[in-house]
């Protein structure tokens, strides 16, 4: 037998492998069955009477001896298909999921009109129908970490991190980016509007230490200084002199960190001067970090949460704390506050322990009167203007909105709130979809209401997961594969030790009746469903096995892996067949073009690679930008989807290789992507725990 030469120009190297005397014969191939071998547990679900479990084989580099399956001749080629002009497709984002509850303050009601944030994106939903959406897009490269809103200006600010920190005002009407501000060279760490909308207070983060004051008009500087690392920052209204009358000045608090000790600092800011004028809270002896911050209705009073379970009221005419409200056995820790603007009596705290409540004023303190515990931790509140609802944003990801009069809480949104690793759509149904995430979730989405079908929970890091009518499997992080009824999400069972340094890959056949894995080592292992016992075990990657792609017929599998190759196997006679490698880097994600002759592929290499199994190079390849970690291929359309570390969305002609259009939007590293079985839509995962429905039109 001979090898394929290899090629000097090293772009890759391809080894087809010959079978039993260099003769394919496909009757020998058994039919699929559910019985045992002889006790060696090896089923004929894959295996035919006398073949042994090994993965080595002879080569050869007769082509002809490939399975007819496999085989594609000149006229079904896709580099040999008539040329013609790239096909006209767009997408747009139809619906977004995503809420960034880790982060405080990223959460807003305005004009019966939900703001938040989710990545690097501004989502603005209906209140009374969160599936009315609307976003803006395409001002930050990087999460947003802190937001603002303007509600006499109409105006939305938004801040981030990373090389370009650039603090972006938004008009709520248009949508259209306003101002880009962009003296903040590290991070932001606090945004506020003045009380009118005139003037903006960005703060930087720890490195960066700027405090800038912005003209909303104009968007030029009023005033700047450098300071301690700001962490919060509220405004009061106008500065009052003695007799208490307001006077030209505008006051702001911030809470400010240096080293271990934090401080409570009032301001006095004179647009025409540009001079800001600063006076320190004093705490006496009591020492506390703060999480929230906001003034009274009148400007008199300032209220900030801490982590000891209460929060200080201080007298701003004095600069003095004036005393602390233990709220610890109702809220625990104080970590948001929403005070109404028409009163001084009520104020509205979130705690982290999930509870959030109305605490009114009896003349002598502060009480609790009504509250209602949500899940997670509370990140964010906000009134709606005529006071009568209160929206809250918790840790899990979930939006609530709270009935002031009743205090009862209805769930307006979930999303994942940890890096998504992969989505899977039934095959046989475009109208749900699962995702999975690093913290042990996997979620079944309806894409009637984008809202939850049936969720999992298990606190052990899912890798991946495929959803068909009947059943979900996935992959964890612990090496076990578990299997989950699809509507109910309860449990079947588990196959344990399926991989013993974790589950990296899965693949289900389309009869239910195997699952293929991949390992951490490089190992394709098959499973029979209703044993739960391994039947095949295929061993020749080196590194992890990133992606599996089952054929139609359920008879081969083609594994992609860290180690610079992919390789097709033969399930039935328990052999690889062939083997390509291309020169640079891990292939991240492989698929089947729907006819089942190419193999296209995106990785480490930073290209799009169109095989097929009788070549030892791509027959085509071009540059997608960037190290590609996701891949999907349209059913009945001539187009690809690709996503990887550059953040976006893109959509290839499969024969022309154009580029046909792209979407932005995700903050991270996207992580997987499927088209819906109609083709109709795109669903497109992040590691930035965002979940984009894109709309394809074509």
């Amino acid at each position: 037998d001979t090898c394929w030469p290899f090629r000097k120009s090293g772009i890759a190297t391809h080894t087809p492998i010959g079978v039993r005397g260099g003769v394919f014969v496909p009757s020998m191939l058994a039919e699929f069955g559910s019985e045992y071998k002889n006790g060696n547990r090896r089923s004929k679900v894959l295996s035919r009477a006398g073949t042994s479990a090994v993965s080595k084989s002879t080569s050869s580099s007769q082509y002809k001896q490939l399975p007819e399956k496999l085989r594609s001749d000149s006229s079904t080629d896709i580099k040999q298909r008539p040329s013609r002009p790239p096909m006209k497709v767009s997408i747009e984002l139809e619906h977004a999921i995503g809420y960034s509850g880790q982060i405080s303050d990223t959460l807003a009601i305005h004009k019966n009109q939900v703001i938040m944030a989710s990545g690097g994106n501004v989502v603005i939903a209906d209140a009374g129908n969160s599936q009315n959406q609307r976003f803006l897009q395409g001002g930050h490269e990087n999460s947003i970490t802190v937001m603002a809103v303007s509600k006499p200006g109409d105006q939305i600010a938004t801040g981030g991190h990373g090389q370009a920190p650039d603090v972006i005002v938004w008009d709520f009407k248009s949508g259209e980016i306003q101002h880009r501000l962009q003296e903040h060279d590290y991070g932001v760490s606090a945004l506020g509007f003045s009380t009118d909308g005139r003037f903006l207070a960005t703060c930087g983060n720890v490195q960066d230490r700027k405090l800038f004051i912005w003209d909303m008009k104009t968007g030029m500087i009023v005033a700047s200084t450098m300071f301690d690392h700001i962490k919060l920052v509220a405004w009061g209204g106008r500065v009052r002199d003695k007799k208490r009358r307001p006077t030209n000045k505008f006051l702001f608090a911030t809470v400010s960190q240096n080293g271990k000790h934090q401080k409570v600092t009032l301001w006095a800011l004179d647009p025409p001067t540009g001079k800001l004028e600063s006076v320190t809270c004093s705490c006496g002896s009591h020492v506390r970090m703060f999480t929230s911050l906001a003034f009274s209705s009148d400007g008199e009073w300032l209220y900030a949460g801490t982590t000891s379970g209460d929060f200080a009221v201080f007298q701003v005419k004095r600069f003095v704390l004036f005393t602390f409200v233990n709220v610890s056995r109702v809220v625990g820790s104080p970590s948001s506050i929403a005070a109404p603007d028409n009163t001084n009596d009520i104020l509205y705290v979130g705690g982290s322990n999930g509870v959030v409540a109305k605490l009114v004023h009896d003349g002598r303190a502060f009480r609790a009167e009504q509250r209602v515990t949500l899940s997670g931790s509370v990140a964010s509140l906000s009134l709606s203007s005529d006071q009568s609802s209160l929206f809250a944003g918790s840790s899990t990801g979930t939006v609530y909105r709270i009935d002031t009069r009743e205090f009862k809480a209805g769930v307006m949104s979930q999303s994942h709130c940890s890096a998504i690793t992969s989505c899977s759509f039934s095959p046989e149904s475009s109208e749900q979809f699962a995702t999975s995430t690093a913290s042990g979730e996997i979620v079944v989405w309806s894409t009637e209401d984008y809202r939850i079908k049936a969720k999992i929970e298990t606190g052990i890091p899912v890798t991946s997961c495929v959803l068909t009518e009947e059943i979900i499997v996935g992959g964890f992080s612990d090496g076990v594969i578990r299997v989950f009824d699809s509507e109910t999400g309860d449990v079947l069972f588990n196959i344990p030790n399926a991989h013993r340094d974790g589950v990296t890959a899965l693949s289900v056949a389309k009869n239910l009746k195997f699952i293929v894995s991949g390992g951490e080592k490089g190992e394709v292992r098959v499973w029979d469903v209703r044993t739960k016992q391994l039947v095949c075990h295929l061993k020749q990657h080196t590194l992890r096995v990133n992606s599996l792609a089952l054929y139609d017929s359920n008879k081969y599998v083609l594994s992609s892996s860290r180690d610079k190759s992919f390789l097709c196997w033969d399930l039935l006679n328990e052999r690889r067949i062939t083997e390509h490698k291309q020169p640079m880097g891990s292939i991240n994600s492989i698929a089947l073009t729907p006819d089942q002759k190419s193999v296209i592929t995106v990785g480490q290499e930073r290209s799009v690679s169109v095989w097929n199994l009788r070549s030892p190079a791509p027959v085509m390849q071009w540059s997608n930008g960037g190290e590609g970690s996701a891949i999907a291929v349209a059913k009945s359309l001539p187009i690809i989807a690709t996503g990887g570390v550059d953040r976006t969305v893109m959509i290839w002609d499969l024969y022309t290789s154009k580029l046909v259009a792209r979407g932005g939007g995700h903050s991270a590293k996207i992580t997987s992507l499927q088209f819906s079985p109609d083709d109709k839509q795109l669903v497109s995962v992040s590691e930035d725990g965002s979940i984009f429905i894109w709309n394809i039109y074509a």
